[in-house]
């Protein structure tokens, strides 16, 4: 059995919360490698008991040692976590998975008794499996990790609330970037041969492919990056233009390179994802033109005449190796935001919440980060941004309609949202909508420039405020931190689609 992990960070978390797990039930939908299971052995020192969860995986992010390790426990863990069926879609195959693991698990997990369950998702099938199979008296608080996931249950009517740690501060300000320099050191490695004169293509504009592009481009003669979304960067013609390029790599989340593009492709062409599933170049129409193999990590070589491109990872996500661990010590922040919602969800009332997908407090999170900080400290340059846990924040409740700032006044305040919706506009024209989770400001207290965009409430909404003093104080003197506050807020923008010269 493979060793586990421990997290320090995620004990003192748990320790510090005057909260017992006894008698919730958890089902689970995770990525089955020591993380996870370091996390689950958490829970269980606060009194969740192994023998009421629940754990699905992912053919790629399953480990058998760890699997082995998670049965020696006393965890129920699904036979299927580690199917995989080459010409099939991994997301035909895992919701087909996951409807009968959520049906089975729940029978037998809830039947003749009364219990708090949590369900605890990465990628949104489980909740959106959950919501369509249960009924309004069932006493169930979901959990949602990935932004994917959230989209996909977002206009749902699941009939039970969903803690949003996908779009929660501390994930977009911490984890985005710790994901992206993670893939991006694959990627490197995985391109390390390619000569310099080589085109590269980038699919999407997030965090991922952002730090991918600045990575790769003092190496590479071209690096071009592309994203469908309006005002992101220079447009692109995909079907014209994807023959000229020698690495193609994909980090929409969504499908790319769809299959009536795969005979457009260079010879030779290398495909490599950044982005879970394997969708993002239509990765089972290229492995139908091979010969199946039953590794989900083996790299294919596609050569049937039509085509001939080499799929690294048979089309899935290239930090996910099938090793046991997945990331570093930094991935303790992920999993402390993950079990302190877990004891959040097990006695939070439904009725009370403060919508259908309601944020763990900032309070929390801040508390979360300092920790994180303290404890772990993995991120050196990044480690020393304490947006959240720093002191001074102060919590505003605005109305529909009301006016944080102006364009033309001077930026004096940082801004995180903790629910709610507003809307940027430059010349009165909309150019940005912000939810919950969200930030705004930094831009321009680091410029020192005037605000460049109005912002508003469009419905009722609660915010953070941080004077513009504090924020300075915690960025003085640190090159390497401001550099990181302004690639924060580059790369929140761009996702957006909002020009990078519109920093409010």
């Amino acid at each position: 059995m493979t060793p586990v992990t421990t997290f320090p960070l995620v004990d003192a978390i748990l320790a510090g919360r005057d909260r017992n797990l006894d008698g919730v039930i958890l089902i689970a939908a995770q990525h089955l490698l020591q993380t996870t299971h370091a996390m689950l052995r958490s829970l269980f020192r606060v009194g969740l008991d192994p023998r009421n969860v629940a754990v699905s995986g992912k053919c790629y992010s399953t480990h058998p040692g760890v699997v082995d390790a998670m049965r020696a426990d006393g965890i129920y863990v699904d036979d299927c976590s580690d199917a995989y069926a080459p010409h099939e879609s991994f997301d035909t195959q895992y919701t087909r998975h996951v409807e009968r693991f959520f049906a089975e698990s729940w029978a037998r997990l809830t039947a003749g008794r009364t219990a708090r369950v949590v369900l605890l998702d990465d990628g949104g099938s489980l909740l959106a499996v959950a919501g369509a199979m249960l009924d309004a008296s069932a006493d169930v608080i979901g959990i949602e990790q990935t932004s994917a996931g959230y989209a996909k249950i977002v206009g749902c009517a699941l009939g039970f609330p969903v803690i949003n740690i996908a779009r929660s501060s501390a994930k977009l300000l911490y984890e985005s970037p710790i994901i992206a320099a993670r893939v991006t050191q694959t990627a490197f490695e995985r391109t390390a041969g390619i000569d310099s004169s080589a085109a590269i293509l980038i699919t999407g504009a997030g965090a991922i492919g952002t730090a991918l592009a600045d990575v790769l481009r003092p190496l590479h003669d071209r690096v071009d990056v592309y994203d469908t979304r309006s005002g992101c960067m220079t447009p692109i013609d995909l079907p014209n233009a994807i023959g000229g390029y020698d690495v193609i790599i994909g980090a929409t989340g969504a499908t790319s390179v769809p299959a009536s593009m795969h005979e457009l492709l260079r010879p030779g062409v290398l495909l490599m994802s950044a982005s879970s599933s394997d969708r993002e170049f239509d990765a089972v129409a290229l492995r139908r033109r091979t010969t199946p193999n039953p590794d989900c990590h083996a790299d294919l070589r596609v050569a049937d005449g039509s085509v001939d491109a080499t799929l690294l990872n048979s089309g899935f996500p290239v930090n996910f190796d099938g090793s046991p661990m997945c990331g570093d010590a930094s991935m303790a922040l992920t999993m402390a935001l993950l079990a302190a919602a877990v004891l959040y969800a097990s006695v939070a009332v439904a009725d009370e919440m403060s919508s259908d997908h309601p944020h763990l407090g900032l309070i929390d999170q801040g508390d979360i980060v300092a920790s994180f900080l303290n404890i772990d400290v993995p991120l050196q340059a990044l480690s020393r941004l304490p947006l959240l846990s720093i002191d001074g924040y102060r919590r505003l409740q605005v109305r529909s309609g009301y006016t944080l700032f102006r364009q033309g006044e001077r930026a004096d305040h940082f801004f995180v949202i903790e629910s709610g919706e507003l809307e940027a506009l430059v010349d009165g024209k909309v150019i940005l909508r912000l939810g919950a989770g969200d930030h705004f400001g930094e831009a321009c207290l680091l410029g020192g420039m005037r605000r460049i965009a109005t912002v508003r409430a469009c419905e009722p909404s609660v915010l953070w405020e941080l004077d513009g003093k504090a924020f300075g104080d915690a960025l003085h003197g640190d090159a390497a931190m401001r550099e990181i506050a302004y690639g924060v807020a580059r790369t929140r923008l761009m996702h957006a689609g909002a020009s990078e010269s519109l920093m409010v």
